[in-house]
């Protein structure tokens, strides 16, 4: 990975559900990874799920 290209993370944690967002710098955007996962419930089945979307925009440019 290119030194100059930055890479942002925020997640949290409730009732047993994690959510994650990930924003990693590209040639000429971001690319956004957005993650839930965990197991919640009285039946406690885990869940997973993954999506990715590309950006002209940092959504999470503050955590800088």
């Amino acid at each position: 990975m290119d030194k100059n290209k930055k890479r942002w993370e925020k997640s949290e944690t409730a009732d047993g559900i994690t959510k994650r967002v990930c924003v990693e710098q590209a040639e000429n955007g971001f690319i956004i990874t957005m993650e839930k996962y965990g197991s919640s419930g009285e039946e406690e089945k885990y869940t997973s799920e993954c999506k990715k979307y590309i950006s002209k925009k940092n959504p999470l440019e503050k955590l800088e």
